[in-house]
């Protein structure tokens, strides 16, 4: 018996060395019953499927059509407004990420433990997938944001090598090629591709689709660029029209203006004869015609010569568009086109005014939908890894985490930190909470100085008081000295002012306070027993200096 269990030992640490878990894990990864295949699986239009049935096709909402899907591409590239909006936009959804790989199984205490080896393999990965693209998965997420911001949804694949066993590329989708199909043993919607009029499905293992903002029954998606384009139409027609306005009153034209009687007084004699009307008129309008075409003829700085029977000047230039106020029309369009992008106004060069506070929420609403689309792009980027790491044979995952975008003015938090720090202080001094709690709340750990309260403030300036010198209270109370200062002076001199001088002031103002409590309280005493006329009497004659006997 002590024989075979050493047998087994050898033979498990024969296993473990040659690393045949793995490999046995890899092949179960890569089993038909895992559904992987070699290639890309929408390669060829479908070519290379996951079975062909007779589906019925999910139909399309009108903003998912493929030609409006690819107007808004054309648009997205023609239009300023738009490719500004998308400029924006690609720029904040892809401030940078970090990757970070942990394996399936937790520690003791529940925590996550990290697969250093699977994170290396994937950063390796990281660098060559997309090379169609300029290589990188920086660059991959930049497409697939360019794609969900216009069409409204992403998708993406895993090509494998032909052996199964290597990652080639992460492939991006276009997704107006993909159409969705009911299922008939699920009835669930699943993507497909149809190809000369038949339906193919796509192996799902290998292949991810992620729509933003579904309707019910509406799997494609929805662009967030749709509604512009009724406002960019329009904004195409008014500028039309407004470039005709400025051609027909804002450049001025030359008018001609040929004297009737001279071009008549010179017209030959036997064309006045009656009975040669016709002759007559045929003769004037080709003197018109022939000064037309020699005007038109004409070169810009070219020299007007021309006998005295014709005038020239110029008319129009004078700005004046009637009752049509330009202005108006293109700030309602504006508007339109601010919110059909889905952009801040100075995002895309309108300079409105607002407040801080509404410019902050603003900017808060703004960047809650930017990170409405990097979850979605967090959601395929992380797919892609955890194939990967299938395919690989690593019994972990990966997770995307992209940096943060700032929402509130550093200026704002610090502001904020400095009263929840004075107030946690105020808390403290008035016995509510102790320094620790204090500190906790503050910073996250316990106090490592200590802070004094109120109450020991008191206690300090009580033990002042009964040390203080006589001739000090005396003096105080003749200099009829400032307001007191009381218990809770800050033990740290104000800035500027010298340690000796606070500690004078500290004691002058304790010396007055106790006077004036003295004063007070022989005064009562003089008010109880003399009572009201002679308390009056014995004022006077403290203010005329007369003792009283």
């Amino acid at each position: 018996m002590k024989r075979r269990r050493g047998v087994l030992n050898r033979i498990g640490d024969w296993w473990y060395r040659r690393g045949l878990r793995a490999r046995v894990r890899a092949i179960a990864a890569r089993s038909p019953g895992k559904g992987l295949l070699p290639g890309r699986p929408t390669a060829a239009a479908g070519l290379s499927t996951f079975g062909q049935q007779d589906l019925a096709l999910i139909a399309r909402s009108y903003g998912s059509y493929r030609d409006v899907l690819e107007t808004l591409r054309h648009i997205r590239d023609y239009n300023p407004d738009a490719a500004l909006a998308v400029w924006n936009t690609l720029r904040l959804a892809n401030p940078g990420h970090e990757l970070s790989v942990y394996y399936a199984a937790p520690g003791p205490d529940g925590e996550e433990i990290e697969d250093v080896e699977g994170k290396a393999l994937l950063e390796e990965l990281c660098d060559r997938v997309g090379s169609e693209y300029g290589g990188g998965v920086d660059t991959l997420i930049d497409v697939l944001n360019l794609t969900l911001m216009t069409q409204g949804a992403i998708a993406a694949e895993v090509e494998l090598s032909q052996n199964v066993r290597e990652v080639v590329d992460y492939c991006p989708v276009d997704p107006r090629w993909i159409d969705f199909a009911r299922d008939e043993q699920t009835g669930k919607a699943v993507p497909v591709i149809a190809s000369f009029g038949a339906v193919q499905r796509i192996n799902p293992n290998q292949f991810r689709y992620i729509p933003l903002d579904p309707d019910v029954d509406g799997p494609h998606g929805r662009s967030p660029m749709w509604t512009v384009l009724e406002v960019v139409f329009f904004q195409q027609e008014v500028m039309r029209d407004l470039k005709a306005v400025m051609h027909n009153q804002g450049y001025p034209r030359i008018d001609v203006a040929v004297l009737e009687e001279i071009v008549v007084q010179n017209t030959p004699e036997h064309l006045k004869a009656p009975g040669r009307e016709e002759e007559f008129r045929v003769w004037v309008d080709g003197f018109l015609s022939d000064l037309q075409s020699t005007y038109n003829a004409l070169h810009p700085d070219d020299t007007f010569i021309h006998w005295d029977w014709v005038k020239v000047a110029y008319v129009g230039a004078s700005g004046n568009t009637g009752s049509l106020d330009v202005a108006r029309v293109i700030q309602v369009i504006d508007t339109q086109m601010v919110a059909a992008l889905k952009q801040l106004p100075v995002l895309l060069g309108r300079n409105e005014g607002a407040t801080t506070t509404h410019a902050t929420v603003q900017w808060q609403i703004y960047v809650a939908s930017i990170e409405a689309l990097q979850r979605r792009t967090k959601r395929m980027v992380e797919w892609l890894h955890n194939t990967a790491l299938q395919v690989y044979g690593r019994q972990s995952y990966a997770r995307v985490a992209f940096d943060e975008i700032r929402k509130v003015d550093r200026r704002a938090e610090a502001e904020a930190a400095r009263i929840e720090t004075e107030t946690a202080m105020m808390q403290v001094r008035a016995g509510w909470i102790d320094n620790d709690e204090a500190a906790m709340a503050m910073v996250g750990h316990e106090a490592v100085g200590k802070m004094e309260t109120q109450r020991e403030e008191q206690g300090q300036s009580d033990e002042d008081q009964d040390e203080g010198p006589e001739d000090e209270a005396g003096e105080a109370g003749e200099r009829g000295a400032k307001e007191p200062l009381r218990g809770g002076v800050a033990a740290i001199p104000p800035e500027g002012i010298p340690d000796w001088l606070w500690e004078r002031a500290k004691a002058t103002g304790k010396a007055y306070e106790k006077w004036s409590q003295q004063v007070f309280q022989d005064r009562l005493n003089s008010y109880l027993q003399e009572g009201p006329a002679d308390e009056q009497k014995a004022e006077s004659r403290r203010e005329h200096g007369i003792e009283q006997q």
